[in-house]
């Protein structure tokens, strides 16, 4: 049976004009994570809102190429979903996407993203029903964000051991 892989994400983006009277104050701003769970907008700066990015697709095993080494697995047949509002809208179309691919047959559904509650929250709530196993992965980018989090914690901010330990753990996620 083939594999899936789906990938979420959402971006701040600025919507309409910009309001001069708005733009005078600042709402607060919420953590990197910018919405809480499936039904509530985080808040912003005056004029943006958060847009949700999905894509769906299969999963294409990696094969040798003719030095004889692994190229990397790809994704063969996409669709992409995006939607300027509540989660649960977003989550409604990439199921509908997951459907016309063939992917709730699959063995296995990767989920990649970041560590965004609403996207976790999402994925527990309608992926269960496919029935298939989901596996969730915390993409490259904020894995490494977190590895320098981590970094400055062990060897302190901007230290040689902490570039040292972060390039040799970004080694470790690659392989």
């Amino acid at each position: 049976q083939r594999s899936g892989s789906v990938s979420l994400d959402g971006v701040m983006a600025r919507i309409g004009k910009p309001d001069k009277e708005k733009a005078q104050f600042q709402t607060r701003l919420r953590p990197r994570n910018h919405t809480d769970g499936l039904g509530e907008e985080a808040e912003a700066k005056p004029g943006f809102k958060e847009v949700k990015l999905a894509l769906a697709g299969h999963l294409v095993p990696a094969k040798k190429n003719s030095a004889n080494k692994d190229e990397r697995p790809s994704i063969g047949i996409r669709k992409y979903a995006v939607h300027l509002g509540q989660p649960l809208a977003l989550f409604q179309m990439l199921l509908l996407l997951v459907y016309r691919l063939g992917l709730h047959q699959a063995k296995t559904l990767l989920v990649i993203a970041d560590g965004a509650h609403w996207i976790w929250a999402g994925v527990k709530e309608h992926f269960a029903s496919l029935g298939i196993q989901v596996v969730e992965i915390l993409d490259y980018w904020h894995a490494v964000e977190h590895l320098w989090a981590l970094s400055r914690a062990l060897y302190g901010q901007g230290t040689q051991a902490a570039s040292v330990w972060v390039a040799t753990q970004k080694r470790h996620l690659l392989h």
